[in-house]
């Protein structure tokens, strides 16, 4: 039996994966695992591999409101989150509310700005809220933020503080399409059938209180909870890891993989399902020690040799 989320799934990649997006259906679908969960996507790669038209894709088949937001070093605060602003005819000062208050914010080059804003959107992402001279505005409760950065070495760029990372569910890394990939989509640009206008794209129904109860009812079982948390203790204990993942990182692992579990037709959640998920969750919550990194160490190195290390539950 085909499930509601199963069904919204099979109809976003139709219409995305095979007239906007072609060659990105992983990025797709870690997208849509990560709305479903309520938690946001960090996203590092080169230009063109598609980042902004998924988010614009993405929230327009949902039907969810879109800004795009273009991170600089000389963004403030108040450019994100909205300011009050005097009103002559009124006499009074009015909130005027900045693009966070969208469902779906693409959040671009967020790490070209300085900490001080960047910390602006830490309250939004956690709470869905934002507080303005001790005042309480209330997010959308589909408020999504979908995040690119810069690598680090490049010049301008400003490190996220850790509070920050560990609020983006999935970091992905991005790297350009194939061969044919490329050859298909500059073929179908030159012919004028890619990609279709944008205006043609019609949203899809969906019940969403429907998809989360699916959702609420995949089991996850105490033993593979165990398996989460060692795999958390490892990357605390590792010696080439300064910084382990906090323990939002295993709530990360066991919501996400109920929703892997769910689109698989499951209803119940296996070690392979956090298998899968476990790079993307805990690249950005771990911090690789200065000395492993002068020996080329990577954060996914030491990811797979933690997999590979921690025990699968009886």
């Amino acid at each position: 039996m085909t499930t509601a989320l199963q069904t919204l799934r099979t109809r976003i990649h139709e219409t995305a994966g095979t007239n906007y997006l072609l060659g990105n259906e992983d990025l797709i679908d870690f997208l849509f695992i990560a709305w479903l969960a309520r938690g946001h996507v960090l996203i590092e790669g080169p230009p063109g591999t598609g980042k902004t038209l998924s988010a614009k894709v993405l929230s327009h088949l949902l039907s969810r409101s879109f800004k795009r937001i273009q991170f600089t070093s000389d963004m403030l605060p108040a450019d994100i989150i909205g300011s009050h602003i005097f009103q002559p005819a009124k006499g009074s000062f009015e909130f005027l509310r900045g693009p966070v208050f969208a469902d779906c914010i693409l959040a671009d080059e967020i790490n070209r700005t300085p900490p001080r804003t960047q910390s602006a959107l830490l309250e939004a992402m956690e709470e869905r809220q934002v507080t303005v001279e001790g005042q309480r505005f209330e997010l959308s409760p589909d408020f999504f933020v979908m995040a690119t950065q810069n690598p680090q070495d490049l010049e301008g760029t400003f490190p996220l503080p850790e509070a920050q990372t560990d609020r983006f569910l999935f970091k992905l890394v991005l790297t350009h399409a194939d061969l044919k990939t490329d050859a298909r989509v500059m073929r179908g640009t030159l012919q004028g059938t890619l990609p279709p206008p944008f205006g043609e794209l019609k949203a899809v129904e969906y019940d969403r209180a429907a998809i989360e109860r699916e959702i609420v009812a995949i089991r996850v079982d105490e033993s593979l909870l165990d398996y989460i948390a060692r795999i958390l203790n490892l990357t605390r204990s590792h010696p080439l890891l300064s910084v382990g993942s906090s323990v939002r990182g295993g709530i990360a692992l066991a919501k996400a993989a109920r929703i892997v579990a769910s689109i698989a037709g499951r209803d119940f959640v296996t070690p392979d399902d956090v298998k899968f998920l476990a790079p993307h969750v805990l690249r950005h919550r771990i911090r690789v020690t200065p000395e492993a990194q002068m020996a080329g160490e990577s954060e996914e190195q030491i990811v797979s040799e933690i997999l590979k290390k921690a025990e699968f539950p009886a």
